[in-house]
């Protein structure tokens, strides 16, 4: 490869990662208070205060629950990403669609991504989706960028994640 094409590639690999990146931002945005709301009731139930989890205090039944409802929620997000990942296959119409059913029709990344960007957007989703192979088989997976990366004791960024 010589050096225009490497870095041609390169840019459009960083073009992806920012893309993707904020598509990501967004959609967490969007349904970060929800996800809050929902571990403040989880903390409730297992009898805790402000949100936040002692895994090694919980009892059984407490950790059998969260685990429950962290399956269900993970279950939740891979649904949405395959159902994005079709929609943005099918075309602009379509996942201008599946955006306004998952984020809202105010959803800020509309502004951002229009019929004219969205083959470049597309393409970065490619190349999002090919690093997650590549992740996977190098045996990094899901735990890439989360829980186990960060300290390796189960704890993600903030490090109050639990395993």
């Amino acid at each position: 490869m010589n050096k225009s094409n490497a870095i041609i590639s390169t840019a459009a690999a960083l073009v992806a990662v920012i893309a993707i990146g904020g598509f990501a931002y967004f959609s967490f945005a969007q349904n970060a208070s929800s996800f809050e709301t929902e571990s403040a009731s989880v903390s409730a139930e297992a009898g805790f205060k402000g949100g936040g989890h002692d895994w090694k205090s919980l009892t059984d039944e407490q950790r059998a629950a969260l685990e429950a409802r962290r399956a269900a929620r993970q279950k939740e997000m891979e649904a949405r990403r395959e159902e994005m990942g079709s929609a943005i296959q099918r075309g602009y119409s379509s996942w201008v669609e599946a955006v306004k059913n998952n984020m809202g029709e105010n959803a800020p990344i509309l502004s951002q991504v229009n019929e004219e960007n969205f083959g470049k957007f597309s393409e970065a989703h490619e190349y999002m989706e090919k690093g997650r192979a590549i992740m996977q088989e190098i045996g990094v997976g899901r735990e890439f960028g989360g829980r186990r990366m960060f300290g390796g004791e189960g704890k993600g960024i903030r490090g109050n994640c639990a395993q």
